[in-house]
């Protein structure tokens, strides 16, 4: 089964926050089992946000970051239009089109998504049809 990595179980990589132990303990995981792991490629984006502001504009810090993060053994998705039909499918429910695009690329590899994002965890959570996509982190 693959896990879909959400942006805010991967920021813990990098901040020693609640759930970084555990984060930690997935990227060992990816690491040593990097076909069962996936992300959208919005993933990159927002990673590559978060990592300049953690860096304060040290870009050197945030380069060398960034580009460890994109050696990562982990299969990335592009949006396509089957992608793109599946993401509105969980935009409908409500979600926002940024984790509408973690649950979509769940539904679609048959996987697990795997966030720290409580408020979208509880939605699918609630949702008998879309339950089983979601690990709250």
């Amino acid at each position: 089964m693959v896990q879909i990595i959400d942006a805010s179980v991967a920021i813990k990589w990098f901040v020693e926050e609640v759930g970084s132990q555990k984060a930690h303990e997935i990227l060992a995981e990816m690491l040593s089992r990097p076909e069962e792991f996936a992300v959208p490629e919005l993933f990159l984006f927002e990673i590559s946000n978060v990592l300049f502001i953690l860096s304060k504009g040290k870009t050197e810090l945030y380069k060398e970051l960034f580009d460890t993060l994109c050696e990562l053994p982990i299969a990335r998705y592009p949006l396509t239009a089957d992608f793109h039909t599946a993401i509105i499918r969980f935009q409908k429910l409500g979600l926002t089109a940024y984790d509408a695009s973690y649950a979509a690329l769940a539904l679609l590899s048959k996987g697990k998504w795997l966030t720290a994002d409580k408020k979208a965890a509880t939605l699918l959570l609630s949702n008998d049809l879309y339950k089983d996509l979601v690990v709250q982190f």
